[in-house]
């Protein structure tokens, strides 16, 4: 009979010593991962820290895709991480922000690009640009047709203030995914030479448009669906050969637009209200992930960290601050991340805030910081 007791509390024991290496091992994965985690963060945040002086002086006449911000350089591989640096300017997409102008009333201008925009989807503008415009002014008065304001949205009422981010949009009633996403994959923001082949049915407004930019279009860096927008009678072909002149020879005031065959002054007239050939927003993208093309847990997760600034020089100011990872699937995604050094304030100029979150995205974990 002792024996059998013995015998239970040994195989009791050995269960419980079971139990405890998995979880001391499970806790070093995790220790291992988080690791991992804070090194890519920390190199992706030196590499934003360290192209800020590349940013253009806001006193040049143009900002065009033939600057060296804009050129880029080749990956670099530091302490085991690839790590990879562009540089995009936000006003090469459409702010449908700038819808309403910064006395609170409706910039008819503005409106007409968005309109003439969305109309490359193939979908009907009023129901698209009316419910946006009732979301962001300020006024209940719905338009039509369209149109949405409190009483069509019941306990979630519409914000009637700027919009904060591009998938803000698809919180207005009415407002289908496709017209963000399109019918394929979507490419990352700034992939203009998607759109020379593909066309923007397929890719969606997405990476058209920005909520960060100062309103006016920089024709130096516009992709060919924006181009198009900005005026009337700006068709494909004008656009393309805009396109091809400011590869040749960029744009260094509006009127230069003279010198493309097609382009009047008519054009010029209406493209002084909505665009400019500079831009003073930008956004750094730094992504991190493991030289060896492996990933193991002592490894570096990909991290990918954009950065928005206003301005350069002494005059940058930062705007928004976003993280995103993958590659860590044994760290809870529920937990408080701000116990964590990368909830440490990076200053990348300024001093910032804490993080706040925003909802999980597909592409990984992900957090937010506004300035």
């Amino acid at each position: 009979m002792i024996i059998i007791v013995v015998l239970g509390v040994l195989a009791i024991l050995m269960t419980l010593v079971t139990n405890l290496a998995g979880e001391a091992t499970y806790a070093s994965q995790m220790m291992a991962t988080i690791r991992a985690q804070d090194r890519s963060y920390y190199v992706a945040q030196s590499a934003v820290r360290a192209v800020l002086p590349l940013l253009p002086s806001s006193s040049e006449s143009a900002h065009t895709l033939q600057d060296p911000w804009a050129i880029g350089a080749p990956p670099l591989e530091i302490d085991g991480n690839l790590v990879e640096v562009k540089i995009t300017d936000e006003e090469r997409f459409y702010n449908p922000n700038a819808m309403i102008g910064k006395d609170g009333q409706v910039d008819d201008d503005q409106v007409k690009v968005f309109r003439r925009l969305v109309k490359q989807l193939g979908q009907r503008d009023d129901e698209v640009v009316n419910p946006i415009l009732d979301w962001i002014d300020a006024d209940s008065n719905r338009r039509l047709p369209g149109g949405a304001e409190a009483l069509d949205y019941g306990e979630r009422l519409p914000k009637n203030a700027p919009l904060d981010s591009i998938d803000e949009i698809l919180q207005v009633k009415g407002i289908p995914p496709t017209l963000l996403r399109g019918s394929g994959a979507s490419p990352s923001p700034g992939a203009a030479r998607a759109f020379q082949s593909g066309g923007i049915e397929k890719y969606g407004l997405s990476p058209l448009i920005t909520v960060h930019s100062n309103g006016k279009v920089n024709i130096n860096t516009a992709p060919p669906a924006v181009l198009q927008a900005l005026a009337e009678n700006l068709d494909s072909g004008l656009v393309k050969a805009i396109i091809d002149h400011r590869e040749r020879t960029p744009f260094k005031r509006l009127d230069d637009l003279l010198e493309v065959p097609g382009v009047t002054r008519d054009h010029i007239y209406f493209l002084k209200k909505v665009a400019d050939v500079k831009s003073e927003t930008w956004q750094i993208k730094a992504e991190v992930g493991a030289a060896t093309g492996s990933y193991t847990l002592e490894g570096p997760p990909d991290t990918t960290l954009i950065a928005r600034y206003r301005g350069s020089g002494r005059g940058i100011k930062p705007l928004t601050w976003n993280l995103e990872e993958s590659g860590s699937d044994v760290t809870d995604p529920t937990s408080d991340r701000s116990a964590s050094p990368r909830g440490a304030s990076p200053s990348p100029s300024p001093s910032m805030p804490g993080r706040s979150s925003t909802p999980a995205q597909p592409t990984g974990n992900q957090s937010t910081q506004r300035f």
